[in-house]
């Protein structure tokens, strides 16, 4: 997956907008997506809202802190509104 740097950006402050801490990753990390097909069509940025467990995702023990998940829906909210507005100048 290579992200759009410009909406990157954008994700970047639209998660901090909304309380969000923001890490960016140094190295790639290995998992299997195929959100990757899309970003040849289409320029996009793919995220991790995280999960504050101290186990991977498929692990039998994963506990995600679904508090995490209650801005979710802000973030995009907020990341759509700034991409309109950026359209619209």
């Amino acid at each position: 997956v290579y992200n759009d740097e410009h909406l990157t950006l954008e994700a970047i402050k639209a998660a901090q907008k909304v309380g969000y801490d923001v890490t960016t990753l140094e190295l790639p990390v290995t998992i299997g997506e195929d959100f990757s097909g899309l970003l040849d069509k289409r320029p996009g940025v793919f995220a991790f809202i995280g999960s504050n467990s101290d186990y991977d995702l498929h692990h039998p023990k994963y506990d995600p802190d679904e508090h995490i998940l209650e801005k979710a829906p802000d973030y995009f909210i907020t990341l759509i509104q700034q991409l309109l507005a950026n359209a619209e100048e």
